[in-house]
């Protein structure tokens, strides 16, 4: 799970860091926005045979942190929509990279 939300993190910065040059932040919420819906319309159960499954487990446990994490992403690139960043040099960015 840990190397699925790395590989995610490092997916959302490099993605951001293009919506941040070609400066489409709205654009890129919206992509986020899609891909949480698309996460959370996901039925895990439907994969098991109905009996408690540790792979539909993993499985839910994988699909939570991928939803908090992209929650927790449209907030960053709203609030840097709304700092009227510029570059990905700009300290909202940056201080933003710290935090990961």
């Amino acid at each position: 799970m840990q190397i699925l939300c790395l590989a995610e993190m490092i997916r959302f910065s490099e993605n951001c860091e293009e919506a941040i040059r070609q400066h489409d932040l709205s654009g890129f919420v919206r992509r986020l926005k899609s891909q949480l819906e698309s996460y959370t319309s996901v039925n895990v159960s439907d994969a098991g045979t109905g009996q408690v499954d540790v792979g539909v487990h993993v499985l839910e446990l994988k699909l939570k942190a991928l939803i908090l994490d992209t929650i927790h992403n449209i907030e960053v690139v709203e609030q840097l929509n709304t700092s009227s960043l510029t570059d990905v040099a700009d300290w909202q960015w940056q201080k933003q990279l710290r935090l990961v």
